[in-house]
């Protein structure tokens, strides 16, 4: 016999008993509304932190082409010492001088 039916056919439970273990063994409406908004505000964070950490390093990766050391051949090109193609970019690294 399960554990179930043997405390439901327990001589030793009154009926007043068998029906408050009957209803505290499932929840209620508002702890499931409660779980269902905790679950929905947690994934809403988790969507928020996750899409703020893409745009920073979406930022970072845009910044860090800024943050690069300008190639020595595009200085020489500035200083006149280098000639660059003909469309104005630099043969080392394709930027337009």
């Amino acid at each position: 016999m399960p554990l179930e039916d043997s405390v439901i056919h327990s001589e030793y439970r009154n009926e007043d008993e068998i029906l408050f273990m009957a209803q505290s063994s499932h929840p209620d409406n508002s702890t499931l509304v409660a779980i269902f908004v905790i679950t929905v505000v947690t994934l809403l964070m988790i969507a928020l932190i996750t899409w703020k950490l893409c745009s920073l390093c979406n930022k970072w990766y845009k910044r860090r082409d800024e943050l690069r050391p300008p190639c020595l051949n595009c200085n020489l090109i500035a200083m006149g010492e280098a000639v660059s193609y003909a469309d104005g970019s630099c043969p080392q690294c394709g930027n337009n001088t």
